[in-house]
């Protein structure tokens, strides 16, 4: 929907470039995650996955059992 006084070619080249934007600020994402993995792996002290989740489970199981109102079945947690 163009805004007030904005003309097609307006609205065209401010998507264009909002999209553009967009793309850099993705690939600036994606090369600074792809960084830091290489860097993981080069040092060795990164934390194996099922590590990580398991930490996530006790800690939700403690955060369930603190507040029983709460059921491991909410719509929020699946």
């Amino acid at each position: 929907m163009l805004g007030d006084g904005e003309s097609l070619s307006q609205f065209v080249e401010g998507a264009l470039r909002a999209t553009v934007a967009r793309r850099r600020a993705q690939t600036e994402f994606v090369s600074r995650g792809l960084a830091s993995i290489a860097e993981t792996k080069a040092k060795g002290n990164g934390i194996p996955a099922d590590v990580v989740i398991a930490k996530l489970e006790a800690r939700l199981a403690a955060a369930l059992a603190a507040n029983p109102h709460i059921s491991r079945n909410d719509h929020w947690l699946s």
